[in-house]
């Protein structure tokens, strides 16, 4: 009933609406509207109550909110369900939760605070409570399953596009999928596919942007090479805002057919670069000159040996000198 209400009043931000619009709408008496009206100040929306005039909305405090993030999204028929959610373990694990329910390709889940996230290869994800956005997104694609490693191309090619929108702040992406600037990490993307390779799967795509993290509260072996878009800009995002910008740069790269490998290559600082391929405790120097339409890293080894490595067995450092 409140993201009702929020709703309401943001598609109304700048005018009055009644109480009794929304008992009539929403079902309720007004005394239970005056109730959720209070409950949305207590949390720090700013609401003006005027005699004959209704409610007019005045501020929106820096909270994730389900009606506000829906109110961003462009009209869409593809983002079915969004989630949002105070605290988790995890946004990836979560989804994976609710598969058991067959839930329905674009499904969206965002929490304030994640207690084990997680990264590629096993690696954790710090996730202090309301600085950052940390979501997750369920596709089904109709991919081969070879090729469903692109799908975080298409997450990094739509977060940096959001940051851009939003915030104005120009990102590289490091391939596969971690967003940074002027050298430090800003993002971190982590694809996950449940099924087999002949039956049907679906596909998890998580999500964490440092958006308004202070150094600070950044773990202190991280501190160097972590950074945030409000230590870059100065600026205290909306975090609503941007995750809604994500959502509406997936749904035009996966649904809409905009995604272009060579627009990725243009943004994608490991092409063109020499670099240390690491799987496990194997170490390998090599070229890095292409990425396939799969979403791999075409690379040209010391001796002169042409290979594709896939981002979910392995890692790429910058040559080492």
């Amino acid at each position: 009933m409140k993201d009702y209400i929020i709703k309401c009043l943001m598609e109304n931000h700048g005018g009055y609406v009644s109480g009794e619009y929304l008992c009539e709408h929403s079902g309720v008496t007004r005394s239970a509207v005056w109730k959720y009206i209070s409950n949305l100040r207590e949390e720090g929306f700013g609401i003006e109550a005027v005699a004959g005039k209704g409610y007019a909305l005045t501020e929106i405090p820096d909270v994730l909110c389900g009606a506000a993030i829906e109110y961003y999204t462009e009209n869409t028929k593809f983002w079915k369900r969004i989630i949002v959610i105070n605290m988790v373990d995890s946004t990836n694990l979560y989804v994976r939760s609710l598969c058991n329910l067959r839930i329905e390709e674009g499904t969206a889940v965002f929490a304030a605070c994640q207690t084990d996230g997680r990264g590629r290869m096993g690696r954790v994800w710090h996730s202090p409570d309301t600085d950052g956005i940390y979501m997750s997104v369920l596709f089904t694609p109709d991919l081969p399953y070879g090729q469903v490693p692109v799908l975080s191309l298409y997450a990094a090619m739509a977060v940096r596009r959001a940051i851009l929108q939003v915030c104005g702040l120009e990102c590289d992406i490091k391939w596969p999928n971690d967003l940074q600037y002027k050298g430090k990490k800003l993002c971190g993307i982590l694809c996950e596919v449940i099924g087999e390779i002949n039956n049907d799967f679906c596909c998890i795509v998580g999500i964490g942007i440092n958006a308004n993290n202070k150094k600070r509260s950044f773990e202190k072996d991280i501190r160097d090479v972590a950074t945030s878009i409000m230590i870059e800009t100065g600026m205290n995002v909306d975090r609503c805002k941007l995750g809604a910008a994500v959502l509406n740069h997936l749904e035009r790269l996966y649904k809409g057919g905009e995604f272009s490998i060579e627009e990725y290559k243009k943004y994608c600082i490991t092409v063109g670069k020499d670099v240390t391929v690491i799987r496990g405790k194997e170490e390998m120097q090599a070229y890095a000159y292409d990425i396939t339409p799969g979403g791999g890293l075409m690379v040209k080894t010391a001796d002169g040996r042409h290979k594709e490595v896939n981002s979910g067995e392995v890692s790429i450092r910058p040559a080492k000198e």
